[in-house]
């Protein structure tokens, strides 16, 4: 059997939040090593992979991403109908941890 198992399956299966599961690379790799361990009758489609959801796409033409703990990333415009201005007061939902988190890494 194969399936298109992914990060917001794998997180809550393993009841980690999905920050963790997505900015830091020790806990993702082992998520899916235990759960290839755990189901050897399953073929993964895709197999190990970064997936973030929908919101990298439509990041690359100006949407702001928003990372938080329960969900997988979305996504909202920074731009309205083309020549407005910037949407004001959107939440940071999470980018500022993210991007933190990113950094820490990095070092």
């Amino acid at each position: 059997m194969a399936l298109i198992i992914d990060s917001p399956w794998i997180s809550g299966y393993l009841g980690v939040s999905h920050l963790e599961y997505y900015l830091d690379p020790e806990l993702w790799f082992q998520a899916n090593l235990r759960t290839l361990r755990e189901f050897p009758e399953i073929i993964f489609f895709r197999s190990w992979w970064v997936e973030y959801g929908m919101a990298i796409e439509p990041s690359a033409h100006g949407n702001r991403i928003h990372f938080r703990a329960d969900q997988p990333p979305t996504r909202s415009p920074v731009l309205g109908a083309c020549g407005e201005s910037p949407v004001q007061g959107a939440d940071a939902g999470g980018t500022a941890c993210a991007t933190s988190r990113i950094n820490e890494l990095g070092q």
